[in-house]
């Protein structure tokens, strides 16, 4: 018996049914992919608080400070010297680079953990799996640089800087260690109302400018055109966020003469009139706020409020 074929007729049928059972079923994988991404955030973010845990532990209880190892040198028998932990603290140092950069160069952490699997900006890799910009290849996390007596504590190439048409190495943005209040929740005892590390902002937390609109960070997690993040508090709680005013952070109002408690936006600065230059309410600094950045370069000193802070480049 003659065996019959396809015709072109049929065969273009079956095309067109494989073609709309792709089309129906890629939304849902692609949706199921990033749902996947988010939930492994999630765990890597736990997994990073789980570290600064560690490192707490054996460091009187608080949280990785750069500004407190790299101190500055003293006046020793033969000239200056640097010794960890004694001298000159130097608040210049506890950026977001440097914290992260902390807990490798200390091998508390490695290098993956810096980096989420949902992130989408191009800039952002694994040290040493991400291709830097003046180098033909991936260049790894320099543990040498570890010199204590050299006032050397990390590999000064680790990054946090974006928009410099350079590499950086990690996704998340910390809380802004500006300030004897907010360096006093950098602490293990610091409870469910204090975040410590979270998925990045858009510029001031504010949502009516193309700072936000624009930003990419938008597609990450959760439904588009809208920010929704993750948060790991203090006492290690991982929580998922749809705003800027998670539940559980407040700051007290009673200084700003209208006691009572308002919640907190966690990507603005909200006690301060300028924030690179003079203080605000003295009082209600000491109040304290939660503010996360994504910084490289901090104050000097508490006398003059600077951060230097970077956000991801807007999209056209």
């Amino acid at each position: 018996m003659k065996r019959k074929a396809f015709t072109l007729v049929e065969l273009m049928v079956v095309i067109s049914i494989i073609a709309l059972l792709m089309g129906l079923l890629l939304p849902a994988l692609s949706s199921a992919m990033r749902s996947a991404k988010s939930k492994k955030e999630m765990v890597q973010l736990r997994g990073l608080h789980q570290t600064m845990g560690v490192f707490a532990s054996e460091n009187d209880g608080k949280f990785p400070t750069p500004g407190n190892i790299r101190r500055d040198p003293l006046n020793g028998p033969g000239g200056q010297q640097y010794i960890q932990g004694v001298g000159e603290v130097n608040p210049i140092h506890n950026h977001t680079a440097a914290i992260a950069s902390t807990l490798l160069s200390m091998k508390y952490a490695q290098p993956e953990i810096m980096v989420s699997p949902a992130e989408n900006n191009a800039e952002i890799g694994i040290k040493g799996q991400v291709v830097e910009a003046d180098e033909g290849e991936p260049v790894p996390y320099n543990y040498a640089a570890w010199k204590p007596h050299e006032g050397s504590y990390w590999d000064e190439d680790f990054r946090a800087r974006l928009g410099n048409d350079e590499a950086d190495h990690i996704s998340f943005s910390n809380l802004t260690l500006l300030g004897p209040a907010r360096r006093g929740r950098w602490h293990d005892t610091a409870g469910s109302d204090t975040i410590v590390w979270s998925t990045r902002g858009t510029k001031d937390g504010d949502t009516s400018t193309e700072d936000y609109t624009k930003n990419p960070i938008l597609q990450m997690h959760g439904p588009d055109n809208t920010w929704n993040g993750h948060t790991v508090t203090a006492d290690g709680a991982v929580l998922v966020a749809t705003n800027f005013y998670p539940e559980q952070c407040k700051f007290d109002t009673q200084a700003l003469g209208a006691p009572g408690y308002k919640r907190d936006n966690i990507f603005c600065p909200e006690f301060n009139s300028s924030f690179q230059g003079v203080h605000g309410d003295e009082e209600a600094m000491r109040q304290g706020d939660i503010y996360m950045t994504y910084s490289y370069l901090m104050a000097p000193n508490d006398d003059v409020w600077v951060c230097q802070r970077t956000y991801d480049e807007l999209e056209d």
